[in-house]
């Protein structure tokens, strides 16, 4: 009797060995796939505060925020073989590279046909040029004007004030826009919300 609780345990082991194994290749399997379903340098908006412990669980699962910081391409491979010196060139070694500093900015799509491409004050941050990924662009407000009625007083000189019934002209005039008042601010911008823009960086391969 005891040989054969002896032999069912012994059985029971080798079944929950293998069951594990099997999990494990199944978590490989599934990490895989997350890791490969979101291709290497796509940016996310993250909507959570960014701490220490924040910024080391996102690194943890593949991801670094887009903060302009410098890192080494041989410790993140997978990413600086994407974007390589585009978005800057890190600490200027051979290896080094920066992520894309998104704080406070909006992106935009880039535009291939160099005839409709809005180049005016694109620099790049990198190794980039004005047509490419990694370029930035100053903020703008397109030339303008409003038609307005600009009534004359038909008299010389004109009296500080226009008495009823006075003869008037009017004159329709274009002129630059300015001084508004209502949501008048240092910007144009269109309602925002704050986020925390990610890049996923895919696998981090530890040097000596």
């Amino acid at each position: 009797m005891a040989d054969t609780t002896e032999e069912r345990l012994t059985a029971l082991e080798q079944q929950v060995t293998i069951l594990t194994s099997e999990l494990a290749s199944t978590r490989r399997v599934l990490l895989n796939a997350q890791r490969e379903s979101v291709p290497i340098g796509s940016i996310e908006a993250f909507a959570g505060h960014i701490s220490d412990s924040t910024r080391k669980r996102l690194s943890d699962k593949g991801w670094l925020l887009c903060n302009g910081d410098p890192y080494n391409g041989q410790q993140w491979p997978e990413l600086f073989s994407v974007i390589e010196k585009f978005w800057g060139t890190g600490n200027g070694g051979e290896k080094e590279f920066s992520v894309p500093n998104l704080e406070g900015l909006f992106l935009r799509g880039v535009t291939t046909d160099p005839k409709k491409a809005e180049v005016n004050d694109r620099q790049p941050l990198g190794t980039g040029t004005p047509l490419q990924v990694g370029s930035i662009q100053r903020d703008a407000f397109k030339d303008h004007v409003h038609d307005y009625i600009r009534y004359v007083y038909e008299q010389t000189p004109n009296p500080p004030h226009i008495p009823e019934g006075d003869p008037m002209s009017y004159d329709p005039v274009e002129r630059p826009t300015s001084g508004a008042k209502e949501g008048s601010s240092t910007e144009t911008r269109p309602r925002n919300a704050y986020v925390h823009y990610i890049i996923k960086a895919g696998r981090y391969v530890p040097q000596d």
